[in-house]
């Protein structure tokens, strides 16, 4: 374990900013801004360790700022589903109920309970169907330019 402590000590700034870049490029990018921290308390005045940190940094902010974005845009999406749906269901409904009233008034009692279990259940699937998109966060996947 000494000889693993004495290794760290003589890195050098190169070592700290192959390691940031490598880390970076297999997708590790939180180890990667570790490891360039790392070497920057080593080696405070490297230039080439500053400005590989100020870019994980920006590229870090710009990825957080892509995932608000998406969130909104699914956000938006899923209320504007959910109005859709309710339109439907307030179309449905009417055509339900114009259909009803063009019908005779003489239904029977089971008639009239078969009637409104079949518009519950509809009422319930289309419910259970937004509950579904709302819960549907699907993630983008954002293309590295680099």
């Amino acid at each position: 374990m000494a000889a693993l402590g004495a290794w760290a000590q003589n890195k050098t700034a190169q070592d700290y900013f192959h390691e940031g870049a490598q880390l970076y490029v297999f997708d590790k990018k939180q180890q990667a801004v570790q490891a360039v921290e790392e070497g920057l308390r080593v080696l405070p005045n490297d230039e080439q360790l500053k400005e590989l940190y100020k870019l994980l940094l920006k590229e870090k902010q710009q990825q957080q700022q892509q995932n608000q974005q998406d969130q909104q845009n699914q956000d938006q999406q899923n209320q504007e589903q959910q109005q859709q749906d309710q339109q439907s269901s307030q179309n449905q409904n009417e055509q339900n109920q114009q259909q009803q009233q063009d019908q005779p008034r003489n239904m029977s009692k089971e008639e009239i309970d078969r009637m409104l279990e079949a518009l519950r259940q509809q009422e319930e699937k289309l419910q259970e169907k937004v509950q579904k998109k709302k819960h549907k966060g699907e993630r983008a996947k954002t293309e590295k330019d680099w």
